[in-house]
């Protein structure tokens, strides 16, 4: 006959069981996540360099213009200065 702690034994070895596949599957969901995770992180800093070289070109062809533009209005407000003084 079947006793209520044979019943008992068997319900915590099923439990156990189950267990174990919960965390055998927590294992491989969370390695599944990392793997997943590096795998943004390298698309999102290939975006990233993606975006910002061509930002960065454009930042250096604006700061050059700036700069010759600056010295030829320096240029063009000293000249008109020598003018002035000749008159």
């Amino acid at each position: 006959m079947v006793v209520a702690s044979d019943i008992l034994l068997g319900l915590e070895i099923a439990f156990f069981v189950v267990l174990l596949i919960i965390l055998y599957h927590v294992l491989f969901t969370v390695v599944n996540v990392r793997k997943i995770t590096k795998r943004v992180e390298e698309i999102t800093a290939q975006l990233e360099d993606a975006v910002t070289k061509p930002l960065s070109v454009v930042d250096q062809v604006l700061d050059s213009t700036i700069h010759f533009l600056e010295s030829k209005y320096k240029a063009g407000q000293k000249k008109a200065k020598s003018k002035k003084k000749k008159k």
